[in-house]
This record gives C-alpha cells, sequence and structure tokens, in this order.
C-alpha cells in the first residue's frame, strides 16, 4: 500500500502519474467534481514543487515519473532484525514535517522504532529551523523515532555516527561517494544532497526519545 491520497490534489496526482496527458474534463469527470477545482488542485501541486505541462491549456502532463513511497514493499524489503523492533510505519501523502509527526508521537514503551516517511512536507526544517524543503516524490522524507530509557552519553554523535551510515548505504545503492559535510550536510559534487537533523526530548525520569530525520 502506497501513501494514501486522501486530498483532492493527490487523487489528481494519482491519475497524472500513469504518463499520459489528460484533459481537464476528463479529471473532472474521473473524480467527480468541476473543472474549477481540477485547475485549483493542479496550482495546489504546482506548489509541491511538481512541474506540470499545459498549465495554460487544456491537456496536462506532468513532467517526470513518480516512484511513489510503497509500504508493502518497504515492510517486505526491511531487515528482519529491524523490522521486529519496528512498531509503528507511516506514509504520508504530505506533511508538515516527519520529524515532528514523530515528537508529536512518542511511544511509551522504551526500545521500539517509529518511523514516518513523506512524499512531501511542506514545513520540513533543518538546523537552527531554517527551512527544508523538496519537490514532492523528488527525494526521500524520512524520521526514525527511538526512546531510550536513559539519556544516552554519546548523544552528541549520533548525528555523525547516522551521515557515516547514510553514506554507507547510498555508496552500496548508487556507487556515489557522497561525502559527509560537519555537521550535518550529505555533499555531492560539490553540491548539497542531503542533511539530517537529530532532535530529542528528555523526560524527568530520565528517559530520552530521540528523532532522527533525513532528508
Amino acid at each position: 500500500m502506497s501513501a494514501t491520497f486522501s486530498t483532492p490534489q493527490g487523487k489528481v496526482l494519482r491519475i497524472l502519474a500513469d504518463g499520459h496527458r489528460h484533459s481537464c474534463e476528463h479529471l473532472a469527470q474521473a473524480l467527480g467534481v468541476t473543472q474549477a477545482s481540477i485547475r485549483k488542485q493542479l496550482a495546489q501541486l504546482e506548489a509541491w514543487g511538481l512541474n506540470i505541462e499545459g498549465m495554460r491549456g487544456s491537456d496536462f502532463l506532468l513532467d517526470r515519473s513518480i516512484d511513489f513511497l510503497d509500504k508493502a514493499l518497504i515492510l517486505q524489503e526491511l531487515n528482519p532484525d529491524v523490522e521486529r523492533l519496528m512498531v509503528r510505519l507511516d506514509v504520508h501523502e504530505e506533511i508538515d514535517s516527519t520529524n515532528q509527526a514523530l515528537l508529536d508521537a512518542a511511544p511509551r514503551v522504551a526500545g521500539e522504532l517509529n518511523v514516518a516517511l513523506a512524499e512531501y512536507q511542506h514545513a520540513g526544517r533543518g538546523r537552527r529551523g531554517r527551512r527544508w524543503a523538496a519537490p514532492f516524490g523528488g527525494g526521500l522524507c524520512f524520521s526514525a523515532g527511538w526512546l531510550f530509557e536513559e539519556m544516552p552519553q554519546d548523544l552528541s554523535a549520533l548525528t555523525l555516527a547516522t551521515g557515516v551510515v547514510v553514506r554507507q548505504v547510498l555508496l552500496e545503492a548508487t556507487g556515489l561517494a557522497v561525502q559527509l559535510k560537519w555537521p550535518n550536510d550529505l555533499v555531492w559534487d560539490d553540491r548539497k544532497l542531503g542533511g539530517i537533523l537529530v532532535e530529542f526530548t528528555a523526560e524527568s525520569q530520565g528517559r530520552c526519545y530521540v528523532v532522527i530525520g533525513i532528508g
């Protein structure tokens, strides 16, 4: 099951993602709405960073294909040891921030993994609250949360350790020798490819909930 397309613009996008041209009339009939509504949703898709050919005409075409996140496939390909620890995997069509989603739903039981992925974040953030943006379906935006019984002594090293792991995964998957730029950037060909944001909340009894966001 891929991300749930519950919004009007998401339903329009699911049709456009087949790679064919669609008229405004066809989209309106397929979704049971007015053509004015279709044009409104197309404008929203452009705000999500998608380029749609024909915005001034009547036939519309996405300028690129989208490989939608597929929850079932992700679970199928997970390392069994990771899957046993995971109690929650949420795949969102769009969300404010995957980090914030996990911070707002901290688990009560320590030692359980929570993960959130999104096709698009409209309030993604980096260090010092800087805005982190990527077009819809144009990158990987996900977070993982873990509740520790006690505050880890080496928590400050978690960003670097995460970067080392991400670099190795990208090297194995793509052959690209991504570099790490202190403190949290992933760089390739002298350009920023991604970033890592570690956030945490501490409880009075000593427990610590850590969320790692990767974009």
